[in-house]
């Protein structure tokens, strides 16, 4: 005989109810209903339900203590019905010895749930139907009880969603999906099945993924709340909704500094809603995407705060799908530009514009260099020392919006407005850094001023070079062959026709402050530059002064 839990913590539809118990029996089912509604007010109801047995639980916790009863005011309904009945000894009797506990509705999820961290052996279910499948299995087994939980977001959750118009039941979604559910192994498997169970609304699905997500991150499983949104994802036909959960599990990840697993999905769909919104001539939202989509595959934490970057394996590979995308096609159309730049004055000294934001790290020697040139009329400009034009140099979303447009733009308006008195001055411009201020200077026709960016190996790793015409630009400098190779082998612009000139310079470094007098061990100490960056890498540094002992220990770090 297999024994059966129901609890309920609100009136269940009693017509349903009778039906699936008489399945039950005939299943050779005991089932026995503990209720915290009041089941005197349903006497007659319950009495048609041919219950092996029947149970009040404490309907409140007016008698306990005042404590419990404080703590009860500001719990939600599931935690306030696990108060009420924890302590019942029938309940906990007929827990022991039950085979499978179906929790009814929402409220008595956390309660059926905490029963089964006692009774390890029971199936502990959501809703009558997958109850009903647990004892089927059972029957098959010939009795045979193999623990397994599945709470689906059933007919319960979508009617009190659908309740709240503007709303979701916070109380009924964040019980049922509290930390010490999410916690366990059982508990997590458990709502992630339910994110992926047939026939739910898709608001219900999203808001309900959302929900599992939250308490899955709130128990310390981050990489859970990813798996139970993206799987909630791969339900949902709806394009923007998709690429929005997608989105969304994958920074819960990145912002634990993980990679994370559904990184490829989740660009995926951002560029597909994206060929739809451009296809569409919504230009606006297909930018908003392209973008997301851009900033999700080219994000830190992928590429730089990692001791290795997905490109170092297969760069090509990794851009690959990015480049099918017919709006990222649109994007890296080259725009040209409309006549080539003057050649170097002869009657004037030249007049040279360097330029970068914030970052003049590698200028100091090229600056003194130029500023005592008698051939060289210099100015330097730092565009984030003007707020007008900082915002335009890093307006991602809104230089996508003018690519993909193909016209003129407000922001390409802006750009003319705030730069061209640089541009119409300037013989030569050189930008340090291929980053947001590149892409925003080749948003206009240069004119016929000669334009020289400098692309360091941190560009390589960044969405910007993706975002760039360099169709507009005369020459690229690399500082390193290897950091050429990688840009050329990411970016189709840089192999094409109008790719600019390459040059590789290293960057000037000045190293007479080191020459002092030293004495002749000094030789034998090892020194690391830099540990602010995960590629700096104190442990590498360390391992090296280790092997280096080996042979001579001489050397200290």
């Amino acid at each position: 005989m297999t024994e059966v839990l129901f609890v309920a913590a609100a009136k269940p539809q009693f017509g349903v109810l009778a039906d699936s118990v008489r399945k039950f029996n005939a299943l050779g089912a005991r089932v026995h209903l503990a209720a915290t509604f009041h089941l005197e007010s349903s006497a007659e109801e319950v009495a048609a339900l041919e219950l092996a047995g029947l149970h009040q639980l404490p309907r409140s916790v007016a008698h306990r203590s005042q404590a419990l009863r404080r703590k009860a005011r500001t719990s939600p309904l599931g935690m306030r019905v696990w108060m009420q009945s924890k302590s019942d000894s029938w309940l906990r009797d007929r827990a022991r010895k039950a085979d499978v506990m179906v929790a009814l509705d929402p409220g008595a999820v956390y309660t059926v749930w905490r029963l089964a961290q006692y009774n390890r052996s029971a199936a502990a279910m959501f809703g009558l139907a997958p109850g009903l499948k647990a004892v089927e299995g059972l029957t098959s087994q010939g009795g045979s009880v193999q623990r397994r939980s599945v709470i689906p977001p059933l007919d319960a959750v979508a009617r009190d969603v659908r309740r709240s118009v503007d709303g979701l039941p916070a109380a009924v979604m964040r019980t049922a999906t509290a930390r010490p559910v999410m916690r366990s192994t059982v508990g997590a498997r458990l709502w992630r099945t339910a994110v992926t169970a047939p026939g739910v609304p898709t608001r219900v699905r999203a808001a309900t993924s959302r929900y599992v997500a939250e308490g899955m991150q709130w128990a310390g499983r981050t990489s859970g709340a990813a798996i139970a949104l993206a799987d909630a994802a791969s339900k949902i036909p709806d394009l923007g909704l998709k690429a929005q959960l997608l989105d969304e599990g994958v920074m819960k990840e990145i912002t634990k500094g993980l990679s994370p697993r559904h990184l490829d999905k989740a660009v995926a769909a951002q560029l597909a809603f994206a060929d739809r919104e451009f296809a569409a001539g919504r230009t606006e939202k297909a930018a908003t995407a392209l973008d997301r989509a851009l900033f999700l595959d080219f994000h830190r934490v992928l590429h730089i705060d990692q001791l290795s970057s997905p490109l170092a394996k297969d760069a090509e590979g990794f851009v690959a799908p990015l480049y099918r995308s017919k709006a990222m096609q649109a994007l890296s159309r080259p725009q040209g530009r409309k006549t080539p730049y003057k050649k170097a004055p002869t009657d004037r000294p030249l007049r040279l514009l360097v330029t970068t934001s914030a970052n003049d790290n590698f200028l100091h020697h090229i600056l003194d260099h130029f500023g005592d040139h008698p051939g060289v009329e210099l100015r330097f400009l730092d565009l984030a020392a003007s707020k007008h034009l900082k915002r335009i140099a890093w307006a991602g979303r809104r230089m996508l919006e003018d690519r993909l447009s193909g016209g003129t733009s407000d922001y390409q308006e802006e750009v003319e407005r705030l730069f061209r008195p640089y541009l119409d001055w300037a013989d030569t411009v050189f930008l340090d850094w291929s980053v947001g201020p590149a892409g925003m200077l080749t948003t206009i026709d240069p004119g016929d001023t000669r334009i020289v960016v400098r692309l360091h190996s941190y560009e390589a790793f960044t969405r910007w070079p993706h975002m760039t015409d360099f169709s507009r630009i005369d020459d690229l400098v690399f500082v390193a062959p290897h950091v050429k190779d990688l840009a050329v082998s990411l970016v189709p612009q840089l192999r094409g026709d109008q790719a600019p000139r390459f040059h590789i310079v290293d960057n000037a470094m000045d190293l007479s402050g080191f020459a002092r007098p030293k004495p002749a061990e000094a030789r034998f100490n090892l020194g690391l530059i830099g540990i602010s960056q995960v590629a700096k890498d104190p442990k590498w540094a360390v391992d090296v002064l280790e092997r280096v002992r080996r042979h001579d220990e001489r050397y200290r770090g």
